[in-house]
């Protein structure tokens, strides 16, 4: 993350539609675009104003920066977030706080939107998101290949999850021949066939899983496990070859 000048020709910046590759930056892009951004400034400006804040004013790269920020203190925890501000060794943020005041953050914070509270569909769970929520589903449509060559079959082998796993990894290999990948998900995906599989191709594949989904694999049951010491752990290594 890094700091953003006012330059206004700035405001109106889209990610590249070139040819792979692209950095990390590029790709996060091409999902929170242009499009997401201007919808969660113009509507947070919108509230502003609603609640009766008429000086208040936030350009489309503050907004990106606060998004930023958000990510980061996501991953870079602390008790409260405004202590990323805080000149305490153990809490204090250089990133955050060199990107945006303490004040103009939770000033932001206060009137954040992603819809107009005053046309928000009564019926729609997802009313005061689904503005944005449509914009990263066209991103991700448009960007994305959700169907493998064989997604019957993988269906019906894997389970739904799986079936998804291994249309991204048909994917991954059309675009990029050749190169082996590492895939990590949870435990709604993950299941010993499914990794055997993953490795039989080649790659890595790192995944929390289900209690009913281990197979054969000999672990403590979980309540026996539970009543073990706090720390304790077991761990099985299958050698698999094809």
């Amino acid at each position: 993350m890094e700091q953003i000048d006012n330059n206004p020709r700035q405001l109106f910046y889209g990610p590249s539609t070139a040819d792979f590759p692209r950095t990390p930056p590029d790709i996060f892009e091409l999902f929170l675009d242009t499009a997401a951004i201007e919808l969660l400034t113009n509507e947070t400006g919108k509230y502003a104003a609603q609640n009766g804040n008429h000086q208040f004013s936030l350009s489309c790269n503050e907004m990106k920066i606060f998004v930023a920020i958000l990510l980061l203190s996501g991953y870079c925890s602390v008790s409260r977030r405004r202590l990323h501000w805080s000149t305490e060794l153990d809490t204090h943020n250089e990133l955050i706080s060199n990107s945006m005041r303490r004040n103009r953050f939770e000033e932001i914070m206060r009137y954040f939107h992603a819809a107009d509270n005053t046309d928000l569909n009564p019926d729609g769970k997802f009313a005061k998101v689904r503005p944005f929520l449509d914009i990263l589903n066209k991103n991700y449509l448009s960007y994305g290949k959700y169907e493998g060559n064989n997604p019957n079959v993988y269906a019906s082998e894997y389970g739904l999850g799986g079936k998804v796993v291994l249309n991204i990894l048909d994917t991954l290999q059309a675009e990029y021949p050749g190169i082996k990948f590492s895939l990590y998900f949870d435990n709604f995906f993950t299941s010993i066939k499914l990794l055997e599989e993953i490795k039989r191709r080649g790659h890595g594949a790192t995944g929390a899983l289900r209690a009913n989904r281990v197979e054969k694999c000999p672990l403590t049951i979980n309540k026996k496990f539970e009543k073990l010491p706090r720390g304790s752990e077991e761990h099985f290594l299958e050698i698999l070859k094809f």
